[in-house]
């Protein structure tokens, strides 16, 4: 299953080109960010964290490409070590904010990986200056 996020842009701009695709988060148990997590990360003083509203629409396809029960997406793109990676997070009222999808995506997710993903949550929020560029698209 993947998630395709398309951004708002300019009437000049085609759609297709303003387009990320996530790959979903296909795990046991999913992996919940504390409900503060976000407001957090906007507060660092110390880092270069841009954040704007830009999330026109999130489409799921796949298999069972049923519209999961969400009230809204951030996205979180940050460079690291010269490579650019992001992810989606899910809002749902029972739940509350949840990682629903990596990108890019090359390679299957498993328990290192989840590992990784725990890790980096960490890393954005303790140690921001670590990366080149963080930005929160809502």
């Amino acid at each position: 299953m993947v998630y395709k996020v398309i951004f708002k842009g300019s009437n000049k701009i085609e759609k297709e080109k303003l387009s990320l695709t996530f790959k979903e988060i296909e795990l046991n148990s999913e992996l919940g960010i504390s409900i503060d997590y976000l407001d957090q990360l906007r507060q660092k003083k110390d880092a270069k964290i841009i954040t704007f509203q830009n999330i026109e629409a999130v489409i799921k396809f796949g298999k069972n490409s049923t519209q999961p029960n969400y009230n809204y997406y951030n996205v979180i793109l940050f460079s690291l070590k010269a490579k650019k990676q992001g992810i989606l997070i899910g809002n749902s009222k029972k739940k509350g904010d949840i990682l629903v999808g990596i990108w890019p995506f090359n390679k299957e997710l498993d328990i290192e990986s989840i590992k990784y993903l725990n890790e980096l949550f960490n890393d954005l929020l303790v140690n921001p200056i670590k990366f080149q560029e963080i930005c929160i698209i809502n």
